[in-house]
């Protein structure tokens, strides 16, 4: 059976786990499992872009936005400094403080364009599948069977789950950097 949703996955779990007694803890362990990917899987399927141009220097950041990849102000390269910093240090820059990008230029008015990573859209029974399940199902079977065998203190049954999530994650990442490498190419050696 094919993993093509919410419920298709779930069915899988109860077939590799054969525990019965463990299926209303199922989202649970998907949760859990989506988590890792969140801060794991960074792939051209997860990139986005948002652009704005601001009329004040507090800027709500999309819904789905996860971690910034790159800010341009005015097509120039905008540095990031962190809360903590004092924005009267700041010349031309930006800050992240909760949901909203604080932008420090010297004129409003220009446009504002943010490179960043999604949110990995969560499975749920309203919810029932997203890219990275169409993409890749073995990465949410295995990351969440490893999810349950920590849970019911299976460290065999964990170690081996979590050696096939990691496996098939970096095959992910992998396959993703080589497909924005021309096939036909070859390599070009050059001496230091």
């Amino acid at each position: 059976m094919p993993l093509q949703s919410y419920s298709d996955l779930q069915a899988s779990m109860g077939r590799w786990l054969k525990r019965p007694d463990l299926q209303g803890l199922f989202p649970d362990f998907i949760t859990l499992a989506e988590q890792n990917f969140d801060r794991k899987i960074k792939t051209r399927s997860r990139r986005a872009r948002y652009s704005i141009t601001p009329t004040t220097n507090r800027i709500a950041l999309p819904s789905d936005w996860g971690r910034v990849i790159s800010a341009e102000f005015d097509s120039k390269p905008l540095g990031f400094f962190p809360a903590s910093t004092d924005a009267r240090m700041i010349a031309f820059g930006y800050q992240i403080k909760g949901n909203s990008l604080f932008l420090t230029v010297p004129q409003l008015g220009t446009r504002l364009s943010l490179e960043y990573y999604v949110v990995i859209e969560p499975l749920s029974t309203s919810n029932s599948s997203n890219w990275l399940l169409q993409d890749a199902p073995d990465i949410y079977l295995w990351g969440a069977l490893a999810e349950a065998a920590d849970y019911i203190r299976d460290d065999t049954s964990q170690q081996k789950w979590l050696a096939r999530r990691d496996q098939a994650i970096s095959d992910f990442i992998d396959d993703d950097s080589e497909a924005k490498t021309p096939e036909d190419q070859p390599l070009n050696m050059r001496a230091s």
